[in-house]
């Protein structure tokens, strides 16, 4: 078989993105009704002085509100390491399972994350809303959604050309 580059440039197009190559709606919307009651539990933390011992007391009776604290962060995935730089040593999350951690590690987890401030000092009155308008933070989670699932097709075609 011979292999005839020039006819497989030729086939190339300029792009291959369609009108729903951006943003999977249904994805987005799946993944925001599954997460609404969560979030909306992580609510009552909003703006409270102490922090701590109310994250401890909503965590001891919903443990599944860490499902949530991935998503405030942007980031897709459940079982997630971290390296910790004063231990030297790995520290592994797994957002699935309840009761992973005790409380306190995912208080820690807020604290060493920057999420502490989202909770405190943003005054964000509301995660849903504020997720569904797009507020939270720069980028909100619902731009996020579709951000990740877009960052996962890119850069594998660009300008006619293999990347």
């Amino acid at each position: 078989m011979k292999k005839d580059f020039k006819n497989l440039v030729s086939t190339f197009k300029n792009s291959i993105k369609t009108w729903d190559y951006f943003v999977n709606w249904k994805k987005v919307f799946l993944n925001s009704s599954e997460l609404e009651i969560t979030l909306n539990k992580l609510n009552y933390l909003l703006g409270k002085q102490n922090l701590k011992e109310e994250f401890l007391k909503l965590y001891s009776s919903n443990p599944d509100i860490v499902k949530a604290l991935p998503v405030l962060l942007a980031i897709r995935e459940k079982n997630i390491e971290f390296f910790d730089p004063e231990t030297k040593k790995s520290i592994f999350f797994n957002f699935n399972k309840k009761e992973d951690k005790n409380a306190n590690e995912y208080y820690e987890f807020i604290e060493k994350t920057g999420l502490i401030k989202l909770f405190k000092e943003d005054g964000i009155k509301n995660l849903v809303d504020s997720w569904r308008t797009k507020i939270i933070q720069e980028s909100g989670l619902l731009i996020t959604e579709a951000k990740l699932d877009t960052f996962d097709r890119e850069p594998k075609y660009f300008m006619g050309k293999f990347t």
